[in-house]
């Protein structure tokens, strides 16, 4: 059973908020890398409303797999279509659960040695320990599991508009 908790026009609404952030604090071209295919929506919306020149690409990394509950270990891939050394890189996150992935994409994205690495979460979860602040978050939530503008559940749900609360779903894990 899904619960809607965040409608779609307050996304776009925040999405156009980041997108006169992004415009108005980068003038040189942008390398805007997604996370995996729970980004792609927010990509998607956001990108249409940048004035600024932009490359993107995806990177690919995950601590979730086909469940609700995290690994512990985030598996960590960038194809690395678009170089991104001596660029101001923004990562656009679906969700920033505990932080985790989010911190391995850090350490593995510097590497490559980005002019700038900013990180967008569109939610973030209230027991988020981060100790680094993100660039910009869209909405914070208690500890539901989400699905919907990207998000899903097992390639589920993904397609929906807006954000819900999928229910009973870790029960059947148990």
């Amino acid at each position: 059973m899904i619960t809607k908790l965040i409608d779609s026009n307050l996304i776009q609404k925040k999405i156009l908020e980041l997108s006169t952030i992004l415009n108005n604090n980068f003038k040189e071209k942008l390398v805007i890398l997604g996370v995996m295919n729970g980004s792609y929506y927010f990509m998607k919306d956001l990108i249409g409303k940048l004035d600024v020149d932009y490359r993107y690409d995806f990177v690919f990394c995950s601590s979730y797999y086909g469940t609700t509950q995290s690994s512990g270990s985030v598996d960590f891939l960038y194809p690395r279509k678009e170089d991104i050394k001596g660029k101001n890189v923004v990562v656009l996150e679906d969700i920033v659960d505990s932080g985790e992935t989010l911190l391995s994409l850090k350490d593995n994205l510097s590497v490559y040695k980005p002019l700038s690495l900013s990180f967008c979460s569109m939610i973030v979860r209230e027991s988020c320990i981060l100790n680094e602040s993100l660039f910009w978050t869209g909405f914070k939530i208690k500890n539901e599991f989400v699905v919907g503008y990207g998000l899903d559940y097992d390639g589920d749900y993904r397609n929906l508009v807006d954000i819900y609360e999928l229910k009973n779903q870790r029960e059947n894990e148990k």
